[in-house]
């Protein structure tokens, strides 16, 4: 009894092992065609090409007229940053034409009332309280500073020329508007990169984030430009042309964001894209005389930064949502397109739904394996399990190319960390790689939970937002 009882969970690893072995390979192969393209076409293209249209659009970007700027920042219990914010971007911005619009609800007298402080001495910020009580989506908040947004026009006879948007934690860059403002109408979508500000090598779980935005923003979304001409809004540092911002309000019959969703800033990028608006991502070099050194502005690149959630759960009630609006409500909002490059990308943002438990999964598969080699190796008098992987099998050449991919992986990562961070945190990365593989299988499970109920009761998600933290700056 005992002997099939050890045969049958030998047989069940090995099989689990084929298994993992098998989907980490398609899903570390794809990743490596990101690389291979993003160092062979995309960096040079960006770098040195003359015809690349940022080479252009941004020379002497200081200097260029200024369009009229309208930036929306919704606001759901927010009063531990909202102020902060917003005093920071009227005292660092250099941009004199831009009005702010604080997006808050009925039922969150506290944001209102900080609001209010910086509303009364400070005529370019305008407090916008939503139809609704909180929490909706942000999407909803969005259309209602819309709506604001519209009136104020309507009552001053002008017209913004471009829409931006951030969130109430971010730290706005000083010289960001001047960017959009060169960029727009051109594109009718604009990304800046987005960074999380930098946290202390021991606090894992915030500085996971430092890791995945800085090679999903410096290499990932470049790649997406160049293959499919597609940038998806992070959601904050994305600006609008105008003309984008009145098709959306006239193809969605009054509404520029989809208030249903919990990605509505990747889902919009699509709908421009489709429409046929240019999108790109901007990675501009911060020019010397911008650079603070030993402050939150010390970035290599005009970017959004932020502090992202240090605490676990709070991580992963947020990349719930990221989870449950690109990967379920993306593919119910959005389908597949018939276009090759457009479905390959989808397939990156959705194979989640896969490479998030599998890699547990691994993890599991891996730690069981290594007992069983330990247990066949204690002596004689031990059970013996057969060898998992002979050398000469199909599987072995399976492990060569994952423990290559591997390597590439931890390479890729280690160089994108460098460019923002510096060493240190370039050096540990590699243990947050398998941080991060945590918090995205929970925040998988989090997310599916969050869908089935919202469909079980045919109801709308709403806003399930983390508290967040502003610097000391």
């Amino acid at each position: 009894m005992f002997l099939d009882i050890t045969i049958g969970y030998w047989i069940f690893m090995k099989s689990l092992f084929y298994f993992c072995a098998v989907v980490i390979m398609i899903s570390s192969t794809d990743d490596f065609f990101i690389d291979l393209v993003y160092w062979l076409y995309v960096l040079p293209k960006r770098k040195f090409s003359k015809k690349f249209p940022h080479n252009t659009l941004l020379k002497d970007f200081n200097t260029k007229p200024e369009k009229q700027i309208a930036v929306m920042v919704p606001a759901w219990k927010e009063e531990a940053v909202i102020e902060k914010m917003a005093r920071l971007t009227i005292e660092k911005i250099q941009y004199k034409n831009y009005q702010l619009f604080i997006g808050t609800y009925p039922n969150d007298k506290e944001t209102q009332e900080k609001v209010d402080i910086v509303c009364k001495n400070h005529k370019q910020v305008h407090k916008v309280v939503n139809k609704k009580s909180g929490p909706t989506t942000k999407a909803d908040c969005l259309n209602n500073i819309m709506e604001a947004v519209f009136a104020d026009e309507n009552k001053h006879k002008m017209k913004f020329e471009v829409i931006a948007y951030s969130d109430a934690e971010d730290i706005i860059f000083p010289i960001q508007l001047k960017l959009m403002n060169a960029l727009c109408p051109t594109y009718g979508l604009v990304q800046l990169p987005v960074f999380s500000l930098k946290r202390k090598l021991w606090q894992i779980t915030g500085s996971h984030y430092m890791d995945e935005f800085a090679e999903s923003h410096l290499k990932d979304l470049p790649v997406r430009e160049f293959l499919t001409g597609n940038v998806p809004s992070a959601g904050v540092g994305t600006a609008f042309s105008r003309e984008a911002i009145e098709k959306l309000h006239y193809k969605n019959n009054g509404f520029v964001f989809n208030p249903t969703s919990l990605a509505e800033d990747y889902e919009i990028g699509f709908t421009l894209h489709d429409m046929g608006f240019k999108e790109t991502i901007c990675l501009m070099p911060t020019p010397k005389e911008y650079r603070s050194k030993n402050t939150v502005l010390d970035c290599p690149y005009i970017a959004v930064q932020e502090y992202f959630p240090s605490n676990f759960i709070r991580a992963v009630k947020q990349k719930s949502r990221w989870i449950s609006g690109i990967v379920f409500q993306g593919t119910k909002h959005i389908g597949w397109p018939d276009e090759f490059w457009k479905t390959y990308i989808l397939l990156r943002d959705r194979k989640s739904i896969i490479t998030n438990p599998i890699m547990i999964l691994a993890y599991f598969v891996a730690l069981h394996i290594i007992a069983m080699e330990v247990h066949s190796g204690l002596g004689d008098g031990m059970y013996w399990f057969p060898n998992l992987v002979p050398l000469d099998s199909w599987l072995w050449i399976i492990l060569i190319f994952n423990g290559f991919y591997l390597s590439n992986r931890i390479l890729q990562r280690f160089i994108a960390v460098y460019r923002i961070y510096g060493l240190p945190h370039a050096l540990i990365s590699p243990i947050r790689i398998i941080w991060s593989n945590i918090v995205n299988f929970f925040a998988f499970i989090h997310a599916f939970r969050l869908i089935r109920g919202s469909d079980a009761k045919d109801e709308n998600p709403i806003w399930d937002k983390t508290a967040h933290e502003f610097p000391d700056v």
